[in-house]
């Protein structure tokens, strides 16, 4: 497996992971960037993201959007859906400041 494969698959273990044990948001958003920051540094030595808060901060709220105030959620996200959704934005982000490195 490549460097890049294993970080994906890495990441998504993670956060499946991490979504599954925190429902509050605030800590939901603190683990997310802990967790993440980590791998990356682990898996992507010397390439740090700029503000690694603003992008996850993003994508966790565009998850939490889905949610209608006051209301139930009208097809809550599996855990797996969820932590792909946060995925996707993580790795367009990678892309972008990486000048779409491999």
């Amino acid at each position: 497996r490549s460097i890049a494969q294993y970080a994906s698959f890495q990441k998504h273990h993670l956060l499946s992971r991490f979504l599954k044990q925190n429902d509050n948001k605030q800590r939901q958003i603190e683990s997310l960037t802990s967790i993440v920051m980590v791998h990356h540094n682990k898996l992507n030595r010397g390439c740090v993201f700029p503000n690694p808060n603003t992008w996850i901060v993003e994508a966790m709220n565009r998850e939490i959007s889905r949610i209608p105030k006051g209301g139930k959620v009208n097809k809550p996200l599996d855990n797996e859906e969820r932590s792909f959704n946060v995925l996707a934005t993580l790795q367009s982000n990678q892309s972008d400041e990486n000048g779409m490195k491999k």
